[in-house]
């Protein structure tokens, strides 16, 4: 019994041993965002959504979140309501997030609808798009339809249509206007006015501005079908914008909304996401960290004019508490969308490291940033884990040595 206990001993320091070396490694690769129990009640007109969401491997930092209520019954499924939510989702490896929101919905849908769940970083990087639902709503309200199907952008001067979704490029100067049919479905003459809401690049980016027209008024007789060219109010930094429309009579917002997606010529870049193959690094410790980017906006097939200098640097830096955990990285890129990995080894404990990443032009003019703090657990210092390892071999070889004596005493 004496002897199987000391079995059982070696074993145990021997375990220790291997987890020690084993919980000091860990891979970085991107892997893919699982969600679970996703569902969707809808009580009156309040939708209530409910999920869990978990990434294994990368980390994912600023995500937004929201649903879109797509028309089931019409071609292409519209979207016919999108809501993101303000708090942001910050992933790390197998951390599970559980969010549960709640939205009222406009009293004008009527039909069936597609209920998806989006998540995408508040850079543009999406994440997950699916239906999680078909819900069937009925009608409590009249409203002023803008028919999306029937919208274009055309820039100021010029006979050429486009779509929602192409991202016209254009130059300082020069302006664009949304051209829609819209219908007054209330059963009364209606006055309204348009308003535009700036995103960052797609309709779920960051709000930039938000621009009520109260000059342009129109007025719509009951029943009337009628078409508008409103110029869109654009942004002058040079990069992918979404201008949503809605009408409103007074402060009551009476049409649906639809998003009209254009580009600012010029040099730019978008960091879509960071990820560190680690919460904390030791020192000593190899550092990995993954930046997935994309460049100028107005670099793609047919556009109108394409950037002509797109020198680009990448500019990683990661401190603990105010102290360098190593010497800042640089890295010269190529415009296209790109995921680098940039490597280095950790010249301190680098606690709740507070990474700052960087994309310049090539006069040094920041062309986009992100910045965040990882919080995680305090690493053991190498020092200390090397005298976790030596006590271990000598504790094994105490623990051989006995059981050799007790065996040697046994036999006698």
């Amino acid at each position: 019994m004496e002897i199987c206990l000391k079995k059982y001993l070696i074993l145990f320091f021997i375990l220790i041993l291997v987890g020690i070396v084993f919980a000091a490694e860990t891979k970085f690769y991107p892997s893919p965002i699982v969600v679970s129990d996703a569902s969707a009640t809808v009580n009156d007109n309040s939708l209530s959504v409910s999920f869990s969401v978990v990434s294994n491997g990368a980390s994912f930092h600023n995500v937004v979140y929201g649903v879109q209520l797509v028309d089931m019954n019409s071609f292409g499924q519209p979207v016919a309501f999108e809501k993101s939510f303000d708090d942001k989702i910050n992933l790390q490896d197998g951390l599970v997030t559980t969010k549960q929101v709640s939205v009222v919905l406009p009293d004008y849908l009527n039909g069936s609808y597609g209920v998806k769940l989006i998540l995408s970083t508040d850079k543009g990087l999406e994440l997950i798009n699916g239906i999680i639902r078909k819900i069937n709503l009925v009608k409590k309200k009249d409203f002023v339809e803008i028919i999306s199907s029937s919208c274009y952008i055309v820039v100021n001067g010029e006979n050429q249509k486009y779509g929602l979704i192409d991202g016209v490029d254009i130059g300082k100067g020069e302006s664009i206007n949304a051209n829609c049919e819209f219908v007054n479905h209330f059963s009364s003459n209606i006055s309204v006015y348009p308003v535009f809401e700036t995103r960052f690049r797609d309709s779920f980016g960051a709000l930039l501005d938000t621009t009520p027209l109260n000059e342009n008024v129109i007025n719509l007789k009951a029943g009337e079908s009628s078409r508008f060219s409103i110029t869109i109010p654009v942004q002058e930094k040079p990069q992918a914008y979404t201008a949503l429309l809605k009408f409103k009579e007074g402060n009551t917002v009476v049409s649906n909304e639809v998003g009209f997606h254009y580009v600012v010529q010029g040099v730019s870049a978008t960091i879509q996401n960071v990820s560190l193959d680690k919460n904390y690094y030791a020192r000593g410790d190899n550092v990995n960290v993954g930046v997935f980017w994309s460049g100028s906006a107005d670099s793609f097939p047919d556009a109108r004019k394409q950037s002509v200098n797109n020198d680009k640097s990448l500019v990683v830096s990661i401190d603990s508490n105010g102290t360098n955990c190593f010497e800042p990285l640089n890295k010269n890129l190529v415009d296209k969308n790109d995921l680098v990995v940039l490597s280095t080894v950790s010249v301190i404990n680098c606690v709740n490291p507070n990474v700052s990443v960087k994309i310049v032009d090539s006069k040094g003019n920041l062309l986009d940033s992100q910045i965040f703090t990882i919080y995680g657990n305090v690493p053991v210092n190498n020092f200390d884990v090397q005298l976790i390892i030596y006590l271990a071999i000598a504790l094994i070889i105490i623990c051989v040595g006995a059981y050799f004596v007790l065996l040697k005493k046994g036999k006698k």
